[in-house]
């Protein structure tokens, strides 16, 4: 009985989660870790903007927001993330703060590269931003978009 006990007390508790420093501003998300290890995460976050943000995480079946923290203000999310990649980015705005540019990336424990994209090593998910583009002269301007036509004939 005693050799159990005293092998009970060599035994790892439970794992203090690992912090993540997240600063808010216009327009940026910025980690003071980009790779971290599988487990609790504390996201202390910073809003250093002068106008409302917050973060959402987003990944491996994993999908959570903080509650919109003030100019100046700090939040805390905590969560218990497995081994991928994650997106961290601000939801404000139905989306318009993250196409902005607030979003950055989260690696959680090793990952591997067929792994992580799902396309066989491809990096799609790292495919170039849209370009924009500058149409000088005058007339009409026409965006055409993939897909097929909205409209069945």
């Amino acid at each position: 009985m005693k050799r159990i006990m005293l092998l009970l007390a060599l035994l790892p508790g439970p794992r203090e989660p690992a912090q993540v420093n997240v600063r808010l501003s216009e327009w940026k998300v910025e980690l003071s870790q980009q790779n971290i290890a599988e487990g609790p995460v504390t996201f202390v976050v910073t809003n250093s903007g002068q106008i409302p943000h917050a973060i959402e995480v987003e990944g491996q079946g994993i999908e959570k927001e903080i509650e919109t923290i003030q100019p100046g203000a700090t939040g805390t999310l905590t969560l218990t993330l497995k081994r991928g990649r994650y997106e961290v980015y601000c939801p404000v705005g139905e989306g318009s703060h993250k196409k902005l540019g607030m979003e950055a990336r989260l690696t959680v424990g090793s990952v591997r590269t067929s792994e992580s994209t799902g396309y066989d090593g491809s990096a799609m998910g790292d495919a170039p931003a849209v370009q924009a583009i500058s149409v000088t002269g005058g007339g009409p301007v026409v965006q055409i978009l993939p897909g097929p036509f909205p409209f069945p004939d």
